[in-house]
Protein backbone atom coordinates (compact mmCIF):
# COMPACT_ATOMS: atom_id res chain seq x y z
CA UNK A 1 0.00 0.00 0.00
CA UNK A 2 2.84 2.41 0.75
CA UNK A 3 4.25 2.09 -2.76
CA UNK A 4 0.85 2.79 -4.33
CA UNK A 5 0.56 6.07 -2.45
CA UNK A 6 4.10 7.05 -3.50
CA UNK A 7 3.20 6.43 -7.14
CA UNK A 8 0.17 8.67 -6.78
CA UNK A 9 2.32 11.41 -5.23
CA UNK A 10 4.84 11.13 -8.08
CA UNK A 11 2.06 11.62 -10.61
CA UNK A 12 0.70 14.62 -8.76
CA UNK A 13 4.13 16.29 -8.53
CA UNK A 14 4.98 15.59 -12.21
CA UNK A 15 8.38 14.08 -11.49
CA UNK A 16 10.43 13.44 -14.59
CA UNK A 17 8.75 16.11 -16.72
CA UNK A 18 10.64 19.11 -18.01
CA UNK A 19 9.42 22.43 -16.73
CA UNK A 20 8.99 25.12 -19.34
CA UNK A 21 10.02 28.43 -17.84
CA UNK A 22 10.91 30.33 -21.01
CA UNK A 23 7.52 32.08 -21.13
CA UNK A 24 7.86 33.71 -17.69
CA UNK A 25 11.49 34.63 -18.40
CA UNK A 26 10.49 36.23 -21.68
CA UNK A 27 7.73 38.18 -19.89
CA UNK A 28 10.24 39.31 -17.25
CA UNK A 29 11.54 41.72 -19.88
CA UNK A 30 8.50 43.94 -19.29
CA UNK A 31 9.09 44.15 -15.53
CA UNK A 32 12.90 44.21 -15.51
CA UNK A 33 14.21 46.04 -18.60
CA UNK A 34 17.76 44.91 -17.78
CA UNK A 35 16.79 41.38 -18.78
CA UNK A 36 15.81 42.41 -22.33
CA UNK A 37 19.39 42.05 -23.55
CA UNK A 38 19.52 38.47 -22.32
CA UNK A 39 16.13 37.67 -23.87
CA UNK A 40 17.23 39.07 -27.24
CA UNK A 41 20.50 37.14 -27.06
CA UNK A 42 18.67 33.88 -26.42
CA UNK A 43 16.17 34.56 -29.21
CA UNK A 44 19.08 35.05 -31.63
CA UNK A 45 20.79 31.75 -30.78
CA UNK A 46 20.25 29.61 -33.90
CA UNK A 47 20.87 26.17 -32.37
CA UNK A 48 18.40 26.46 -29.49
CA UNK A 49 14.92 25.57 -30.68
CA UNK A 50 12.95 24.35 -27.66
CA UNK A 51 11.53 26.50 -24.91
CA UNK A 52 13.32 24.35 -22.35
CA UNK A 53 16.63 25.02 -24.10
CA UNK A 54 15.89 28.74 -24.28
CA UNK A 55 15.16 28.81 -20.55
CA UNK A 56 18.43 27.04 -19.79
CA UNK A 57 20.34 29.43 -22.06
CA UNK A 58 18.72 32.43 -20.35
CA UNK A 59 19.80 31.18 -16.92
CA UNK A 60 23.33 30.53 -18.14
CA UNK A 61 23.64 33.98 -19.74
CA UNK A 62 22.16 35.67 -16.68
CA UNK A 63 24.68 33.95 -14.43
CA UNK A 64 27.54 34.99 -16.70
CA UNK A 65 26.42 38.63 -16.88
CA UNK A 66 28.44 41.04 -14.78
CA UNK A 67 26.82 44.14 -13.35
Amino acid sequence: MASASLEEEDTELNFGKLLDYWGPLEALEQVAPDSSEIVRSVQNLPNIRTNHGKGRAWVRLALMQKN
